[in-house]
């Protein structure tokens, strides 16, 4: 009967036989998606042709698609703050046209689309209503079901264009659209502090920064340090600050929906990435194995060409015919 007692393996017969780890097994699981925040600067604004709630609205649609957003912040100068948006609205030589979000008609004057609204759309609705209450019965499912799409497209209209007649202003347009307001400070640092202190905390995953401040380079270099992710949405096609993210979008792609599709795309790369790195293997001298000996001190292996000589160089400085060796002998 043999006798196996435990002898020091060779580097080579870890590489060869070193088995796979469970939590590589695992990580190829899909995992959820992170957590999302938006830091906006005001001074980086949208396109002139959509309003500000629009422009909130369909950030916030495109940041969804990287994960749930948890924290939508915009930082913007007291002076800014206090101009009301309906000097828009009543200034006649305003070159933009506001549109009917029901009929997609256009018209000059604000106070024209609140003329056309009430008395068109809001007459439609009111007879929609009236239908829908009358109904009973299977009458009614039906008719709820063919009027939903009308009725959601009227609220969604609504809220964009009854708005209150007075002390209405940027703080209230992004309020509607989901985003905080927050006073600016000289050089950025009211938003540099923050995004500190939200990496720091460690409950957000994936960093939406809406600015082309570059005093934000070293908070995104430090984020790809903890394995953070980083979104850049600006005016510049390649900034400086786009250059450290691991991705960017321009306002055109935001307000026409491409970044929203190419969203899904970056972080399905984002996941393949991680799992690329969990299972490269990396040597680890510490974490030698052992292999198997018989008790006439023949080491199990020794046949193959897997155990080191004495006088034999390292592995790794081995040359090709050295190597062609091994495999003669292993054949023998």
């Amino acid at each position: 009967m043999l006798r196996l007692t435990r002898t020091k393996a060779s580097p080579l017969h870890h590489l060869l036989f070193k088995p796979l780890s469970s939590s590589s097994s695992s990580s190829s699981s899909s995992s959820p998606a992170p957590p999302v925040a938006i830091f906006w600067d005001l001074n980086i604004k949208p396109p002139s042709s959509i309003l500000l709630y629009d422009a909130a609205f369909r950030l916030r649609l495109a940041a969804s698609s990287l994960g749930p957003v948890r924290l939508s912040v915009a930082y913007a100068s007291p002076n800014a703050l206090r101009n009301p948006l309906r000097r828009r609205a009543e200034d006649p030589s305003s070159s933009s046209s506001f549109v009917c979000r029901v009929c997609a008609r256009n018209f000059y004057r604000h106070s024209s689309l609140l003329n056309h609204f009430s008395t068109v759309h809001q007459t439609e609705q009111a007879k929609r209503l009236t239908r829908l209450s009358s109904a009973r019965g299977a009458r009614r499912v039906a008719l709820a079901a063919q009027l939903s799409q009308k009725i959601d497209k009227y609220k969604k209209a609504a809220r964009e264009i009854l708005i209150p007649e007075a002390g209405y202003g940027p703080a209230e347009e992004l309020a509607r659209a989901g985003v905080k307001v927050r006073a600016a400070e000289p050089d950025g640092r009211a938003m540099r502090r923050d995004v500190a202190e939200e990496m720091d905390r460690g409950r957000i995953g994936c960093f939406v920064l809406v600015s082309g401040d570059a005093g934000l380079i070293p908070a995104v270099r430090e984020m790809r340090v903890r394995r953070l992710r980083t979104v850049v949405v600006g005016d510049e096609a390649d900034g400086a600050l786009r250059r450290c993210a691991d991705a960017g979008f321009l306002w055109r792609e935001v307000v026409s929906g491409k970044a929203r599709k190419e969203a899904g795309s970056a972080v399905g790369k984002w996941k393949d990435r991680d799992l690329l790195k969990r299972l490269e293997w990396r040597y680890l001298p510490e974490e030698e194995e052992s292999g198997w000996e018989e008790s006439d001190g023949d080491v199990i292996g020794e046949g193959l060409g897997l155990t080191p000589d004495e006088d034999s160089e390292p592995w790794w400085k081995l040359d090709a015919n050295s190597g062609d060796s091994v495999v003669r002998s292993a054949k023998l």
